[in-house]
């Protein structure tokens, strides 16, 4: 499970990237209930050693992530 590590931060980096561009209602209607699940379900699931092994492979940005051109963030 750790090895997923960084597909799950790349994920939580995209929620927070939608978050911004987003209306609040809008993006509870959209993404809400997965970013919970991530947030506090899966995350707190790994170490601490694990998230920062991982946070090392995220970029920040939306080409780590396969997203069609209408998803992408600025």
């Amino acid at each position: 499970m750790p090895r997923h590590a960084s597909n799950l931060l790349r994920l939580d980096a995209f929620f927070g990237r939608q978050f911004q561009q987003m209306t609040t209602d809008h993006y509870l209607r959209v993404f809400g209930p997965y970013a919970h699940r991530l947030t506090h379900d899966i995350l707190p699931k790994f170490s601490t050693e694990a998230k920062a092994k991982g946070a090392l492979d995220v970029a920040g940005d939306d080409s780590e992530i396969p997203l069609r051109p209408e998803e992408a963030t600025e």
